[in-house]
């Protein structure tokens, strides 16, 4: 019996080898297809993977730039030029006008600082005077909310802390125009009388044609035309001096007894009326320069209440 079973274990023995000796190789080749179908397996997912990765990435919206440091809002344009350092001029400097006072005062803004200007060489009635509100008006329509050149003659301001200046606009003087059109008389003010002659000429001929205040006798009776070598030509920014003769105005004596209520010219009491000399009064006293107003106005001299009267 164990010979037999001995046989039988060598007969298996024999039957496995040879078995493998048959089917080895196919067996190795099998291992080996499946080991490459293993890789390209893997290859494929990884392939599709990626794929997938790419159009996820092509999906994503684009990044957003991110605004310059550097950028500004668009401008607006401001009724105004605002006056710069590099507007300044020679004889010049620009300004915004911002308020329309009379005929021949004006407040402007310059860098951001209001002053109050007063136009050299001419007198518009006083407010409240026939003609004054006419005057005004013109005023307005020349300059009002423009951008003007202020031109210095000799002084840079009055007693009263104005600025005394040549106001153009453009092309246009300001000062002359109003003479022009007769709704202002030429009036001197040494130093400052550089266009005086200029004024003088314009007054003659307004008067003469009847224009303006002059229609309605306001300033007077006419006057004379102007000679015809006269020139009307308007000052440069840097204006020339003009010898002139200056008629002083009528002297008014020294005395104590000046009307505490006027300050920059002796109004005496108890000799009269006191009237803005070129304006619409018929006196018997005139007078002929600006003055302070301190207390009641007893002579109207202030017509539109800013103090000053006889601007």
């Amino acid at each position: 019996m164990a010979g037999r079973e001995m046989y039988k274990w060598i007969f298996c023995s024999i039957s496995a080898t040879l078995f493998l000796v048959a089917c080895g190789p196919s067996i190795q080749q099998d291992t080996t297809l499946l080991s490459n179908d293993e890789n390209s397996l893997t290859k494929e997912f990884e392939s599709a993977v990626g794929t997938a990765v790419a159009a996820t990435n092509s999906a994503q919206p684009s990044s957003t730039r991110k605004p310059s440091d550097n950028a500004r809002p668009t401008s607006t344009t401001s009724p105004y030029r605002t006056p710069t350092e590099s507007d300044e001029q020679p004889g010049g400097v620009l300004a915004n006008v911002t308020r329309v006072l009379d005929g021949d005062t004006i407040d402007v803004e310059i860098y951001g600082q209001e002053y109050r200007v007063r136009y050299i060489g001419i007198d518009t009635p006083e407010s409240g005077s026939p003609c004054a509100d006419d005057a005004t008006q013109v005023n307005v329509g020349l300059v009002w909310q423009e951008t003007v050149t202020l031109v210095k003659d000799e002084s840079e301001t009055d007693r009263f802390d104005r600025l005394l200046r040549y106001v153009y606009v453009g092309e246009t003087f300001v000062n002359a125009e109003l003479v022009a059109r007769g709704y202002a008389t030429s009036v001197r003010f040494p130093p400052d009388i550089a266009s005086a002659y200029y004024f003088d000429q314009l007054q003659a001929s307004a008067s003469a044609s009847g224009l303006g205040c002059w229609s309605g006798g306001v300033f007077g009776g006419g006057g004379e035309t102007p000679p015809a070598t006269a020139s009307l030509q308007p000052p440069t920014s840097n204006p020339t001096l003009v010898p002139t003769v200056q008629v002083p105005p009528t002297p008014v004596p020294t005395v104590d007894n000046c009307h505490p209520s006027y300050v920059g010219a002796c109004l005496i009491v108890g000799i009269g009326d006191y009237d803005c000399a070129g304006g619409s009064g018929n006196g018997p006293n005139y007078v002929y320069e600006s003055v302070r107003v301190v207390g009641y106005d007893e002579f109207q001299l202030d017509g539109n209440g800013d103090g000053i009267g006889c601007e």
